[in-house]
């Protein structure tokens, strides 16, 4: 399905937020990667939780990779998709916060970012399929 408005094209600021989508989507599926990476050939119980958060982070790189790349069509499952993730992040990075990783900053900077551009009149209105 294509939006509604498909014959303009997909605002400024929106364009330079799925861009902050498609980096997001970049860092958790490299992440996960690099998880796997300091894992190989351990062996112990706490594995298993590692594997897990792994495999989810290169799940939502792959799924917000998706979002990032039917945004221009304006699909609405994918704001929303987008902006429940985008919270997640935000939750994660103030625990991580809280534990002492000042790095979470910059992941709670770009998902605030996002989540205030998805949530924004222009982000519902080009989200409109």
């Amino acid at each position: 399905m294509t939006n509604q408005l498909a014959d303009e094209r997909m605002p400024t600021s929106l364009k330079w937020v799925v861009a902050g989508v498609w980096l997001h989507a970049v860092l958790n599926g490299a992440g996960g990667i690099f998880l796997f990476v300091l894992i190989h050939g351990q062996h112990g119980n706490g594995l298993v939780l590692v594997t897990f958060v792994g495999f989810l982070s290169i799940a939502i790189g792959v799924l917000l990779g998706i979002c990032a790349a039917l945004a221009p069509g304006g699909a609405r499952w994918t704001r929303k998709t987008v902006l429940v993730i985008e919270w997640l992040m935000i939750i994660t990075g103030v625990i991580q916060l809280l534990a002492g990783a000042t790095i979470a900053l910059v992941g709670i900077a770009i998902a605030g970012i996002i989540v205030l551009a998805y949530s924004s009149a222009e982000g519902k209105e080009w989200f409109t399929v």
